[in-house]
């Protein structure tokens, strides 16, 4: 006989810890039988009352074959999937997200193009922003890695390129529409300038070097402990995960030096900004663990 909220071996360990849990709360009697499922014992009749020994009987078998489905059923492993996205291509083809770029000097930016950089005497500083509806995810789902895949089309060495997570005036919940983020406001039917111009911004979420351009190349940010909190409290909210990308000695540098990407607008797809996520999604425990509790009432009034 069991006691105590143990917890059962770990092919089994997620669902028979809830069931146990479950159990040791109502003050039911448990065991772990031999097949590794949770069997709630029912109280042996005397011998006087033969008709309710047949039941109670009847009614354990049929809750210690249910629980044990049950039981399975909560120790099934987590499921992990890959989802990309890319506008017009993933994860279907009516997909769309934002990028495009912002300059210091200029209120223009290139549909295109995602441009990143310094253009001294022109334009200024260059940054690049995305946004990224995830609500292809299912809610509750767990972020296990996430990168982002951009390439190039032309320009020239700029260096380092940072991404970070963007957040208007320092609030998930504003989110930046196609072509409205210029470099002092953020949103311009207000308009609602940002807090500091040029963007707000947190850490470095994922830096990728470049040394050299050619129609073509990708360049990937990297997963990272920062890039997956950021895509998990976007998901969390419901909100687009929103990004800058910045090329910090580019705009430290006296001359022009900028690199162009293919933006979600571009006319090729395979050269639009790529992102992807590993995800495990929820267990489905309250479901499953409401049947338990329902069985284990219904067993106990029988008894």
């Amino acid at each position: 006989m069991a006691s105590g909220c143990a917890l059962a071996g770990s092919s089994h360990r997620h669902g028979l810890h809830h069931g146990v849990l479950f159990c040791e709360a109502m003050g039911i009697d448990w065991e772990f039988d031999s097949l590794g499922g949770i069997m709630i014992n029912m109280p042996h009749p005397t011998k006087s009352h033969t008709n309710k020994e047949n039941q109670t009987s009847s009614v354990c078998m049929k809750t210690r074959f249910t629980l044990l489905l049950l039981s399975a059923a909560l120790s099934l492993p987590l499921s992990a999937a890959t989802v990309s996205f890319q506008q017009g291509v993933s994860p279907d083809g009516s997909y769309e997200h934002i990028s495009y770029d912002f300059r210091s000097n200029d209120a223009s930016s290139n549909v295109a193009l995602l441009a990143i950089g310094n253009q001294v005497g022109g334009v200024g500083l260059i940054r690049g922003l995305l946004g990224y509806d995830l609500s292809s995810i299912p809610a509750g789902s767990t972020i296990d890695s996430i990168s982002l895949t951009v390439t190039a089309v032309s320009g020239n060495a700029v260096g380092t390129i940072n991404l970070h997570q963007i957040t208007p005036n320092g609030s998930l919940t504003n989110v930046i529409s196609e072509n409205q983020a210029k470099w002092i406001n953020w949103e311009t039917s207000g308009p609602t300038a940002w807090t500091n111009p040029g963007g707000d911004y947190g850490g470095i979420l994922a830096t990728t070097a470049v040394s050299s351009v050619a129609d073509g190349d990708l360049h990937t940010f990297q997963s990272s402990a920062g890039f997956i909190a950021a895509a998990q409290a976007a998901l969390n909210a419901n909100v687009p995960l929103q990004m800058i990308l910045i090329a910090p000695d580019s705009e430290a540098a006296g001359s022009s030096t900028l690199i162009r990407f293919g933006s979600d607008d571009h006319a090729t797809p395979a050269y639009r900004p790529l992102l992807t996520i590993n995800y495990t999604v929820p267990e489905p425990s309250s479901a499953v663990l409401m049947g338990l509790g329902f069985l284990a009432l219904c067993g106990m009034r029988k008894r």
